[in-house]
């Protein structure tokens, strides 16, 4: 069996995946990728697909049941909290980039959650964050067509929705490399964003659906690194493949 991409030290985990670098810090998971490096280049005050889950410890972690590597799956399992009442495991994983998207390093965010109650309205929030950069909304994917977003319309302290499909690229100015992020259609309930002070910040809430007592909802968020060079050809490909593949099954 292939060694995996991850390596885990209690709760830290590393990704060493194609020219990519990445940091997890498990008890942090709403930090998600940080430490991130492209070629020896380092994304700066980038916080990319991190879970926000509600804590009652004091010092604001959640507690974590569990965490292990399966193959190319970082998981991590978090118990439910009078703040939260779902157990919610995240899975990050690192997809084997193929044909058209060879070369690029693509990270999976899945969230599954369940509950204890008879019935429960989960709403699961994740959040990418990156210093003002240049970027891009997919607004046609049959097309490939694309918008720039400005900022600078984005009041601070605001947000705006994104719409259909909900692909976005951010292009860290200076850099010969692009961050792709999409979620799958059927599992996002609203997408966002935000403009504080001089950081972007991309919210997705997960589901919205009811979710009743031994039911598990998972959603799906998609995060590639590419040259900039390719960027919307990949962003297409990448999200095109997302669109197809079946729903992940946890075992």
């Amino acid at each position: 069996m292939a060694a995996s991409s991850w390596q885990l030290d209690g709760s830290t985990a590393r990704l060493h995946c194609g020219r990519a670098q990445i940091l997890v810090d498990l008890d942090r998971p709403a930090a998600g990728l940080h430490d991130i490096r492209w070629t020896a280049e380092q994304f700066e005050r980038a916080a990319l697909l991190g879970v926000v889950l509600p804590s009652d410890a004091p010092l604001g972690a959640p507690a974590r049941l569990e965490s292990y590597v399966r193959d190319d799956d970082l998981v991590a399992t978090y118990s439910a909290s009078k703040s939260c009442p779902l157990q919610v495991q995240v899975y990050w994983r690192s997809v084997k980039a193929e044909g058209a998207l060879s070369g690029a390093v693509i990270v999976d965010l899945q969230v599954s959650v369940q509950t204890h109650l008879l019935d429960a309205r989960p709403h699961v929030k994740t959040c990418s964050m990156w210093p003002q950069v240049d970027v891009l909304q997919m607004t046609d994917f049959e097309h490939s067509r694309w918008q720039p977003l400005d900022a600078r319309t984005i009041s601070k302290g605001s947000a705006r929705s994104i719409h259909r499909p909900h692909c976005l690229i951010a292009r860290p100015p200076g850099k010969a490399w692009s961050y792709v992020e999409m979620t799958h259609p059927a599992d996002v309930a609203q997408s966002s964003l935000e403009h504080s002070g001089a950081v972007l910040t991309l919210k997705h809430v997960l589901f919205g659906d009811e979710l009743e007592k031994g039911v598990i909802l998972r959603g799906r968020v998609r995060g590639v690194f590419t040259d900039r060079a390719r960027d919307t050809a990949v962003a297409v490909a990448a999200y095109a493949d997302l669109l197809a593949a079946p729903l992940p099954l946890t075992a």
